[in-house]
């Protein structure tokens, strides 16, 4: 019987076929089990065990994340069929890519019938802040008077954008 809404338990996943490692159902579903049934199907919702470091994300992890910022939550098979076709990849890669990313703590999950809905466990701020500083440190040694100096005079603003950036400036004299 489901704990959450007293319906008979339909669906049971074994420890050995759990979705990824790492990973275990919060109370009050034992091992990972869920329910279909009941008058709300209730949803089994993955988390990430002692998740304490920051979030590294590959190039094509960053277009699975994307798509999970836009359009949160998101089913397994929509984010397939929207980088299939555009990065010609399988759908079998792109579920890998789901998968390193929530082991890695960015993505988590909820199971809901047979579909898994994917929703951030990180601001897409977050990671950009952190990619930012990486970038920093490997190409321009950690300055990042640099790394502006550089961008600004290879890049091209708008009126608003140049006053912006004055504005910035003054903030911080």
């Amino acid at each position: 019987m489901c704990y959450i809404c007293s319906g008979k338990l339909s669906m049971k996943l074994e420890a050995s076929r759990h979705p990824s490692p790492g990973l275990r159902p919060p109370s009050p579903h034992p091992m990972g089990e869920g329910c279909g049934a009941g008058p709300v199907s209730c949803r089994v919702s993955y988390q990430l065990v002692n998740m304490k470091r920051p979030v590294k994300i590959s190039e094509a992890e960053w277009e699975v994340m994307n798509l999970a910022w836009k359009k949160s939550p998101i089913a397994a098979s929509e984010i397939v069929e929207e980088l299939a076709p555009k990065n010609d990849w399988a759908p079998r890669t792109i579920r890998t890519l789901l998968s390193r990313l929530v082991d890695k703590g960015a993505l988590r999950f909820e199971q809901e019938g047979k579909r898994y809905l994917y929703k951030p466990k990180v601001s897409m701020e977050e990671c950009v802040r952190r990619e930012s500083r990486s970038f920093m440190e490997r190409v321009f040694g950690g300055a990042p008077a640099s790394m502006l100096i550089n961008l600004v005079k290879q890049t091209e603003f708008s009126p608003e954008e140049i006053k912006e950036l004055k504005k910035i400036l003054a903030e911080k004299e």
